[in-house]
């Protein structure tokens, strides 16, 4: 599905590169789930831009056979300026569904209906995040990008994350990112760590936590 080959990318300041990641190579297999252990925002970060296509490697090769979502909750998506309404339409005729289904679908599933016609930028803070955990599992994306326990908003929305979250997990594939082993128990067995600017297997649960053990 996605594939990364000796891919080297960072940022530049001035005319020195600073390499967040360094000769990654990487298989997302459709139907396999991946967990990566990160603790380096800025790194993480840099990893799920390039996962998306939404920034290109300095060097090396990512080939992609199918779409990506954004990290699921990801509020910066959102235009501020945009209505609730507006956004959703945007994103259904972007990846070619009913704007009208999205809508359905975000609406039944964060109960904020009476936000529907409001600036994006002045919903409230659990609105806003109940909304930009539902929209991406509202898209048909072939690789789901989530990150920790994937839910938002208040505690008592938390189960209903969960489920929606375990429902999609029988039915798509993810690569959900941690700061913690702990948090990549959903992820199945194949298991990645990302650790100055390395891309690293790892063969266990128990492998990971001794990993996470040397991460500053």
């Amino acid at each position: 599905m996605i594939y990364f080959r000796h891919v080297w990318a960072g940022e530049k300041k001035g005319r020195t590169p600073r390499y967040l990641l360094r000769d990654v190579c990487c298989d997302f297999i459709a139907g396999r789930h991946t967990g990566i252990l990160c603790v380096d925002p800025a790194l993480w970060e840099c990893f799920f831009q390039l996962l998306g296509g939404m920034i290109f490697p300095e060097s090396g090769e990512i080939a992609r056979a199918g779409s990506v979502s954004w990290p699921i909750g990801w509020q910066a998506v959102f235009h501020p300026k945009l209505t609730v309404r507006e956004n959703l339409h945007f994103f259904a005729r972007l990846y070619g569904i009913a704007p009208r289904a999205l809508c359905d679908f975000t609406m039944n599933f964060t109960d904020e209906g009476r936000h529907l016609d409001e600036r994006f930028s002045l919903c409230d803070g659990h609105a806003k995040a109940k909304i930009a955990f539902a929209v991406p599992f509202g898209l048909p994306f072939d690789l789901y990008v989530g990150t920790q326990q994937m839910v938002a908003g208040p505690r008592a929305f938390h189960a209903q994350c969960n489920a929606l979250a375990d429902h999609m997990l029988a039915r798509r594939t993810f690569v959900i990112q941690a700061n913690h082993p702990n948090h990549l128990k959903r992820a199945g067995d194949h298991l990645l760590a990302l650790k100055e600017g390395e891309l690293l297997r790892v063969d266990s649960f128990d492998d990971l936590q001794a990993v996470h053990k040397t991460m500053s």
